[in-house]
């Protein structure tokens, strides 16, 4: 099989005729339409003073008759191709093959571009992080996959997320895979590995466990530190002479847990405005096509709620390998939500003082802590009855400090 080149591309697509040469002088006839400048291509011979050859409809109609008299010859068509010809002899179908024409361009097409993205790893709020990134980046479904800069997503998904350690980027088909991990040994490991470090303390705590990996630890386990004190040090002290006499700078590595002890607290109040669901719902449907959302007409809801709260639910085609198409549905439940000013009695005022200090306590510790001790008493704050709830989490509490 021959080269596949423009050439031979445009000649097929050109309307052109397959034909037959006969008579005492074939090979004179082929040269004349060489010299003259006559597109002629595939010329086979079939027997003695036969050939066949192709030759385009313009130049068969116009140019050739002069070069069969001049040579003796007689040319017969054999067959009739090329793209208007097959259009002519389909004209009826015509609307079918475009429409088959375009969705295999639109196949094409698709698997240049982004179906889907897939966060896993890391805690919950370094998840919604990185997928807000990702939004603000433009890097969403439908977006061309040759524009995804693998190594500059990576770093800016480090630089940018609060105690992600590393993140792994694979880009697998029309499917980008992103991996979130912690630090191992310490938080903030933002300082570049062979730059000299200490690991101190990013809250105040009770240590309960101090172990280097590389450095100088500084504080003994079972004693109190605030932030900022050093834990372990980069700088490390000669042994004996053997390793010369000069200190050396390197980057601590460790691992240091402690006891912190987080607290909050609500004033008691007899009156409070509290935050009910009136029992209204109402459901959009979208159509979700490569990020796009695009609302259908028969789910449209006649007025959105002054305040609501909404759960939205996207499904998308999936096949039975796991592999998702990026065309689905997305569902968005509208519920709505109304303030009221609510009076309390003594023991419901405590009650709702309890639930909101404690609610503000949860949020206050780390997903990965461990509450070791909780406890809660009713203090006079500012000249305020309050309810005041404390917990004590074992956690880890080093973080990196460049050395100056």
């Amino acid at each position: 099989m021959g080269n596949i080149t423009f050439k031979s591309i445009g000649r097929h697509l050109s309307n052109h005729v397959r034909v037959e040469i006969k008579g005492k002088f074939p090979e004179k006839f082929i040269n004349i339409c060489i010299k003259r400048g006559i597109d002629i291509w595939n010329i086979e011979m079939c027997d003695e003073g036969k050939y066949v050859a192709s030759v385009k409809i313009k130049d068969f109609k116009h140019r050739i008759r002069s070069a069969a008299l001049k040579s003796k010859c007689r040319v017969h068509v054999l067959e009739r191709s090329g793209l208007g010809v097959v259009l002519h002899r389909y004209r009826r179908r015509l609307p079918l093959l475009c429409g088959g024409a375009l969705t295999c361009a639109a196949v094409i097409l698709a698997f240049t571009l982004l179906w889907s993205v897939e966060v896993s790893g890391g805690k919950g709020e370094e998840i919604i992080a990185a997928n807000k990134i990702l939004e603000n980046m433009g890097i969403i479904p439908g977006v061309s996959v040759k524009s995804i800069d693998i190594k500059e997503l990576s770093e800016t998904l480090e630089d940018s997320i609060e105690g992600v350690d590393w993140v792994g980027v694979k880009l697998k088909g029309s499917k980008l895979y992103i991996t979130l991990s912690d630090g191992i040994y310490y938080e903030g490991a933002e300082v570049d590995p062979n730059v000299p470090c200490d690991i101190v303390a990013a809250k105040d705590a009770f240590i309960t466990k101090i172990v280097a990996k590389q450095g100088t630890v500084v504080v003994p386990e079972s004693s109190v530190v605030l932030k900022g004190d050093t834990l372990i040090s980069g700088v490390v002290l000669p042994i004996n002479e053997m390793f010369g006499t000069e200190e050396r700078y390197v980057h601590a590595m460790g691992e240091v847990t402690g006891i912190v002890r987080y607290s909050s607290y609500r004033y008691i109040e007899n009156s409070a405005e509290v935050f009910e669901f009136t029992g209204n719902t109402a459901e959009v449907k979208k159509l979700l096509i490569f990020g796009f959302k695009i609302p259908l007409p028969w789910c449209k809801i006649d007025s959105v709620y002054k305040s609501y709260d909404s759960v939205t639910v996207s499904r998308y085609v999936t096949f039975s390998d796991g592999t998702k198409l990026p065309i689905g549905i997305s569902t968005e439940t509208l519920t709505e939500t109304e303030f009221i000013r609510k009076d309390f009695d003594d023991s419901e005022a405590e009650k709702y003082a309890e639930l909101q200090a404690m609610s503000e306590l949860d949020g206050k510790i780390p997903d990965k802590a461990t509450v070791v001790d909780t406890g809660h008493e009713i203090r006079e704050i500012d000249g305020r009855k309050a309810f005041y709830v404390w917990a004590e989490c074992v956690e880890q509490i080093g973080t990196v400090q460049r050395i100056e």
